[in-house]
């Protein structure tokens, strides 16, 4: 055996004292009678699980339902109380924890109840993921109409996990879960094809902007794909062809398994609040007509695929608007916030039809309340600032991550958005005039925070 026969440190006194030493031979004798096994013991963390996997333990998937004092502990740790088809599924992923919404809860904490009777508050932004007593799954399926289980609830569940949200019932309920155990086997929807439909109203239309900003640079990722280029269809609105009919035959005859679109969504008629909430959030095409659902759905369309709508209200509406500070009361955008505050929190009938279809949607993607151009391009630098929605949509879900781990690169943007608006108000207090900054990163804070899914987050796209 070769021993070292100097030691020398990291040390520097001056160049008349020297920094080596010769190592002691009672060290080497004693290193040898310790009789070393022939294989340490290193205590190296473990090496994290795959956040792809929702079936590890250290990642999870679990069910968020409304708490109920009428149900007993015991029954509201198994979910006694869910519907039949949620029921299924829990059994379909045996061991999976259900965990409830309380209002009278302290923000931040969601609860927990265990077999034995006990129940728990968990941290959400400090909770260990898993499923193992006192953790919290990362993906996480939210089930019940926002005006039970809030949207904020949801926002702040997005911070942490990633979080998808069920708001449908009875024979609905069952097609989706049913759909989503048999991981859309009779979906048809085509791994290789994507569809890209974007209204151009022109260039002071915010319409041309989400063209330029989502939809062309998004389409222009798929032409660069070796896998996706051949069946890429992209509808221009610049060109004429993003009519709400074209959408349907496209969809129906190309059965892709990404659709994104850009497009205004429904909100009128302000005065009549049964009126807007029928048709809240629908997609407007070039020509200013409604996307005929019923049609999209008598085409066989669009079953299996996953849907961004990047339109107003395309997701639903709160009751409360957070965005009623940052216009003068009875201007135009005044007038729209507060009539889509009126139709109450609710989830847009367009994605409960198609995610409630025979052949469903995977997933949802879309917003809550009216969407801004602020939150597209920066007003100070000119910047897009949705590269984020272009990963989401391309670089995760195409290289195989779960639906809502892919929206993490979104929530991020509206982490970052909110921690500036934080720091903006920071420095106004110390006399700083950030007063316009703190204004334009609240809006696009809240918008960004304000992207929600619709659908269970662990679904992925169509392996073919």
């Amino acid at each position: 055996m070769n021993w070292p026969d100097q030691l020398q440190v990291n040390a520097w006194v001056d160049p008349q004292n020297a920094n080596r030493s010769p190592v002691s031979g009672e060290l080497q004798s004693g290193l040898l009678a310790l009789g070393f096994a022939a294989r340490a013991s290193l205590l190296w963390p473990e090496r994290e699980a795959d956040q792809r996997d929702w079936s590890h333990p250290s990642v999870g998937w679990g069910l968020v339902l409304a708490d109920d004092d009428a149900v007993s502990a015991k029954e509201r740790a198994t979910g006694a109380d869910a519907p039949e088809a949620l029921k299924g599924l829990l059994a379909a992923r045996a061991g999976a924890p259900v965990l409830r919404y309380r209002k009278d809860r302290r923000v931040g904490t969601i609860r927990r109840y265990y077999a034995d009777g006990a129940a728990q508050d968990l941290n959400i932004a400090a909770t260990r993921f898993g499923t193992g007593r006192a953790e919290l799954p990362r993906y996480l399926l939210i089930y019940g109409t926002p005006a039970v289980i809030p949207w904020m609830f949801q926002f702040e569940l997005h911070s942490k996990c990633f979080a998808g949200r069920l708001d449908l019932q009875g024979d609905a309920l069952q097609h989706y879960v049913d759909a989503l155990l048999s991981e859309w086997r009779d979906g048809g929807s085509r791994l290789d094809r994507t569809l890209t439909w974007a209204v151009d109203l022109g260039p002071g239309d915010i319409t041309n902007l989400m063209l330029h900003a989502v939809a062309k640079p998004l389409h222009q990722e798929f032409l660069g794909d070796t896998n996706l280029k051949a069946h890429a269809q992209f509808l221009d609105g610049s060109k004429g062809q993003a009519t709400a009919a074209a959408l349907i035959e496209a969809i129906a005859e190309n059965k892709p398994s990404l659709i994104a679109t850009t497009s205004h969504g429904r909100t009128g008629p302000l005065d009549d609040v049964n009126g807007m909430r029928a048709n809240l959030g629908i997609l407007v095409d070039g020509d200013s007509r409604n996307l005929d659902g019923n049609a999209l759905l008598a085409a066989g369309a669009p079953a299996g695929a996953i849907w961004y709508a990047h339109a107003c209200c395309s997701a639903g509406a709160d009751a409360e608007t957070r965005f009623g500070n940052l216009v003068p009361a009875n201007t135009p955008v005044a007038r729209i916030l507060n009539g889509v505050a009126a139709c109450g929190a609710m989830v847009s009938p367009f994605p409960r039809a198609v995610l409630g279809a025979k052949q469903p949607l995977r997933a949802f993607i879309g917003h809550v309340e009216p969407t801004f151009d602020w939150s597209i391009r920066s007003r100070w630098t000119e910047q897009f600032l949705t590269s984020a929605i272009i990963k989401t949509l391309y670089k995760c879900l195409y290289r195989g991550q779960p639906v809502g781990m892919a929206l993490d690169a979104c929530r991020q943007v509206s982490n970052s958005l909110l921690a500036s608006f934080q720091i903006a108000k920071d420095e106004l207090s110390s006399g700083a005039d950030t007063l316009g900054d703190i204004l334009a990163l609240q809006l696009m804070a809240y918008d960004w925070r304000a992207l929600v899914l619709l659908g269970d987050p662990t679904v992925k796209l169509p392996i073919q």
